[in-house]
């Protein structure tokens, strides 16, 4: 496999303060990778320098060869790469899920027959019929993160960057969002980065960052992390970690 997203020293600091250190770290293409950290530990920062909202003080961000940082780069052909999912859904209350999905092919520029036509096939995979004309305000939680979901995919992006994605998500909602996530990256081979601070969701993943401070405290598989550190579950070996000086 080839790596796909590669950030290497990355630092930001806001008014002297410095709330990411040094965060280095590899995924490769069709893998499942998790930043793992509780809420303030860094995790949502990261996830803002890499997708461009805010600009790293230092470090470089490399997705699928496109060096982010640099004047050079295609903007359109970035944004083509890149499916996002914030905390908050990026979905608009006042529309309906269709609308919704309407509005997210169109920022795509998919013209409106390619539109239709992959609205119809995210309404089947995702099962959204009998929900479909109804607008996001009415939907449960898990609901709206199904579109929400649906939405980020929507132009078939190489990589999908989940923020927190499960927060507000009952138990059954959020196994299945995970199944389809690891269902989209065997069999389509879509890349996911996703934070976390639930410990139970980052046994799915392939490969894990532990974060706590703004730096990465661990990495390695939730297996090889747990071995390491001679603990039975993921929440031991996590403790530990936190605990640790390391």
């Amino acid at each position: 496999m080839s790596k796909i997203i590669i950030v290497d020293d990355l630092v930001k600091k806001y008014d002297g303060k410095t709330v990411v250190r040094n965060v280095s770290f590899n995924i490769f293409s069709g893998s499942i990778y998790g930043l793992l950290g509780a809420n303030g530990a860094g995790k949502t920062t990261v996830i803002k320098m890499i997708i461009g909202l805010i600009k790293p003080t230092s470090g470089s961000i490399y997705i699928d060869g496109i060096n982010t940082q640099s004047n050079n780069n295609n903007n359109s052909d970035f944004k083509r790469k890149i499916g996002y999912m914030g905390q908050q859904f990026n979905l608009y209350n006042q529309l309906t899920v269709r609308q919704n999905l309407m509005f997210h092919a169109g920022c795509h520029n998919m013209g409106r027959r390619n539109g239709h036509i992959r609205i119809g096939e995210l309404i089947s995979d995702f099962e959204l019929s009998d929900i479909i004309d109804i607008s996001t305000a009415k939907l449960s939680a898990g609901q709206q993160q199904k579109t929400a979901f649906a939405c980020s995919i929507i132009h078939r992006p190489k990589i999908v960057i989940v923020d927190e994605p499960t927060n507000q998500s009952d138990p059954n909602s959020k196994r299945i969002f995970w199944e389809q996530i690891t269902s989209l990256s065997k069999h389509s081979g879509i890349t996911f980065l996703v934070t976390t601070h639930n410990l139970y969701e980052a046994e799915y993943c392939n490969y894990i960052s532990i974060m706590d401070g703004g730096i990465i405290k661990e990495a390695g598989t939730p297996s090889g992390i747990k071995t390491n550190y001679n603990a039975d579950s993921l929440t031991e070996a996590f403790r530990r970690i936190i605990k640790s000086n390391k």
